[in-house]
């Protein structure tokens, strides 16, 4: 069972870095074994000046372009259904290369896309029991001419021993690390037969990558293979023969001289290697897959393992801030995706301004660490992947943007110093874990990392100071140009710069997304339930404040009718969707729920229980719209350009709903009262007429009769009540202070219809 990939350490940099310096000094060793490299002269005397160089970069230490390339790793030994598979891949490749436009020359000495087959030995040792039968079917396919327009590249990693020899004789060139071996290719068979031999010749004869002597050599460890050093008029030459073959060359050819070769016909890299025996046409010797992407002048990516059979494509979107919340739904999003629907390949799109800086990295982390082997992942950057959200593109295996979108630079969340330390260390060990440059990276959330632009052999380079220590001599030898950063600030790249500086592979739109790694389909995206979905896109910043001027006309009409009815529900509904809405987007939280329930309260205590006091109204005014700027943002405080942006649109969708409202309530309390319908869900306001009589109804009353007279409370008194004077129930104000109910009073005052009273001393 696939238990999920284990997550890098962010911290872990002794290993990774260790691993690193391995790579390099792997590419260094064999930039300089130029001379290794170049192809010895085989059977058919091939001039051994029109073989590629081992690096072609090196070699002509210029300005070359990359050539384009893939490997697919064939475990050994075949079983199943696994050549069937083999040559899937090798039809989706060759279809890709039919629809991408054509590659120029340039000065490559070969410019054709590079098929590399990684042979691996897999539970078996050295990879013994392959099928040969499976095993010449899908050599004679390989080294057919339905490939011509490709190159076929076999690297042997590590030692190999049965028929899976076979596609490394079918391919057109060999990569093998030198102490890898190759041969004892009969060693499953009981007997070699004729049919055998002959389909061992007839491979190697298509291409001549392995003379087709030695190839018999290695299946039939009783055969004999010589080394002859031939003389003459016209030259003479090296070729490998066997036994019963050396007599007849011996009668047409001068033999200078002739070495057997070793039995049983296991070779190392070393060996066959010019240095060596000098058999091998076209081989190149490379310790890892860096350093096999650098003899063969492919990008870093070109020799990364990816999945294998058709795509089962799914694509996640991350839309909003970023939080733990949303991190952990991501997380099991993708873990059911991949282990329970064996899905391998994730199109992540990102339109984020970032988040949480305590809990991107996880996410980070995760996806370096999937098996390549299983899972491709690509980012789509479809708007912007600012600050920490970058790191999420890091942690992709490609990166496509969108013509005019953004990655890096300040997000919605202010950095730390030791955030951007932390974040910067972390950037280090994903962009490794994807054979990446991590100075551009960390630069995105770190203002202290400077990157500056080298060049070394020809090739353009992008380090910080740091990461050029890290490089084979400490960084000898690269020449320093312009800086990239600017110090102080968070580097921020548009699609094209990204494109320059390598971080971004391609700038296409989305549809193209397709095409450029091969998709049939449109991967469908992995959603919550529809209610959910629903409730988000009614919570979206384009509705929010629709949301908002609704409920806060709601709730202005509910002021305005007898008991609670439709506009309290209706107002209810609006703000539940609104910060229930901001709270899926990570905006919200119990702090704004409370803010805006608390303020809310206050606005009623100012209406119905403390009217003019206005402590109350202006204190719940202000805590109402201070919950509703932090609900629509995740800082309190703009302390950078973006933050400042967003802050300033919050302001004006707040104002835009605030406008809405007046206006909705002038007209609705203008006409809706005499609308048939209506007028008995809305008090209509008092017309002049019944103004002046309650005017003047106010005016008869005369409570000049109770000054000074004492009484009792009939209520509390909070600050207003009733109280009982001379045997009636008079409505009573005290003088500010709060009387319980049943408490002596005396009168203090008397205003018009106003009684003022106070307690009995």
């Amino acid at each position: 069972m696939n238990r999920g990939p284990k997550p890098i350490r962010p911290f872990a940099r002794l290993s990774i870095a260790a691993h690193l310096f391995r790579h390099l000094c792997g590419l260094l060793a064999l930039c300089s074994l130029g001379a290794l490299a170049a192809p010895c002269s085989a059977a058919d005397d091939k001039p051994a000046e029109k073989a590629p160089p081992a690096n072609p970069a090196a070699a002509n230490n210029a300005n070359v372009p990359l050539n384009r390339g893939m490997l697919i790793k064939v475990p050994l030994p075949l079983t199943g259904n696994a050549d069937t598979k083999i040559r899937d891949e090798v039809n989706r490749f060759l279809k890709k290369q039919d629809e991408a436009p054509a590659q120029p020359a340039g000065n490559r000495a070969d410019p054709r896309p590079i098929l590399i087959l990684e042979l691996s030995p897999g539970q078996s040792e050295f990879g013994r029991g392959t099928d040969y039968g499976k095993a010449r079917d899908l050599a004679r396919f390989l080294s057919s001419r339905e490939l011509d327009g490709i190159r076929t590249v076999a690297y042997i990693p590590h030692t190999i021993k049965g028929h899976g020899v076979l596609l490394a004789l079918a391919c057109q060139s060999l990569v093998m690390a030198p102490d890898a071996e190759i041969g004892d290719a009969g060693i499953d068979e009981e007997s070699i037969g004729p049919e055998i031999r002959s389909g061992y010749s007839e491979i190697a004869a298509r291409h001549n990558t392995i003379p087709p002597a030695v190839a018999l050599g290695m299946l039939d460890k009783n055969l004999t293979v010589y080394k002859i050093v031939i003389g003459g008029v016209n030259g003479g030459g090296t070729k490998f023969v066997l036994e019963d073959e050396l007599k007849n060359e011996e009668k047409k050819e001068q033999i200078l001289s002739k070495t057997e070769l070793r039995r049983p016909g296991l070779f190392s890299g070393q060996e066959a290697s010019p240095t060596g025996l000098g058999f091998a046409s076209y081989l190149y010797l490379a310790k890892d897959r860096a350093a096999l992407a650098a003899a063969l002048n492919l990008p870093p990516d070109a020799v990364r393992e990816r999945p294998s059979g058709a795509w089962i494509a799914k694509r996640i979107d991350i839309t909003e801030p970023i939080n733990a919340k949303s991190i952990e739904k991501i997380m099991i999003s993708l873990h059911d995706q991949i282990d329970t629907n064996n899905a391998n390949f994730i199109l992540i799109v990102l339109d984020t301004a970032g988040g949480s800086p305590e809990n991107v990295p996880t996410l980070a982390n995760y996806l370096a660490g999937l098996d390549p082997g299983k899972v491709e992942t690509v980012a789509f950057i479809s708007n912007q992947a600012c600050s920490e959200a970058a790191m999420i593109a890091m942690a992709c295996d490609h990166i496509v943007m969108k013509n005019g979108t953004t990655i890096g630079g300040a997000g919605n969340t202010a950095l730390s110093k030791d955030q951007s330390r932390i974040l910067g260390a972390v950037y280090q060990e994903v962009a490794k874990a994807k054979n990446r440059s991590w100075s551009l990276g960390a630069a995105m959330v770190d203002p202290e990392y400077r990157v500056f632009h080298y060049t070394y052999k020809g090739r353009d380079y992008y380090f910080s100071p740091e990461e050029l220590k890290e490089q084979e001599g400490g960084g000898a030898g690269y020449v320093q140009a312009e800086e990239i950063t600017r110090p102080g600030v968070l580097l921020r790249l548009n699609s094209e710069r990204a494109s320059q500086l390598g971080i971004a592979e391609q700038v296409a739109n989305y549809h193209d997304v397709q095409k450029l790694f091969g998709l049939d389909y449109d991967p469908p995206a992995v959603e919550p339930g529809w209610a959910i979905t629903l409730l988000r896109a009614l919570a979206s910043p384009r509705l929010a404040w629709l949301l908002l001027m609704v409920g806060g006309c709601a709730f202005f009409l509910e002021l305005h009718s007898p008991g609670i009815g439709l506009g309290g529900f209706i107002a209810f509904i609006c703000f539940l969707i609104y910060f229930w809405g901001q709270h899926l987007n990570g905006t919200a939280g119990w702090l704004e729920v409370m803010l805006f329930a608390s303020g809310v309260v206050c606005l009623l205590i100012e209406l119905f229980i403390i009217p003019g006091a206005a402590i109350f109204g202006l204190g719940g005014g202000l805590m109402i719209l201070t919950s509703l700027i932090l609900a629509s943002q995740t800082f309190v405080i703009p302390r950078n350009e973006y933050q400042i942006e967003q802050f300033r649109d919050t302001l004006l969708s707040l104002a835009a709903a605030g406008a809405g409202m007046i206006g909705i309530g002038f007209i609705t309390r203008r006409f809706l009262p005499r609308a048939p319908g209506f007028n008995r869900m809305l008090l209509a306001p008092p017309t002049n007429q019944e103004i002046a009589q309650t005017a003047e109804r106010e005016a008869l009353v005369d409570y000049r009769r109770f000054a000074n007279q004492k009484g009792r409370t009939a209520t509390p008194l909070a600050p207003s009540g009733k109280a009982h004077l001379n045997g009636e129930l008079v409505d009573v104000i005290s003088l500010g202070d709060f009387i319980d109910r049943d408490v002596e009073i005396v009168v203090a005052d008397v205003q018009g219809n106003r009684v003022i009273v106070r307690r009995a001393e």
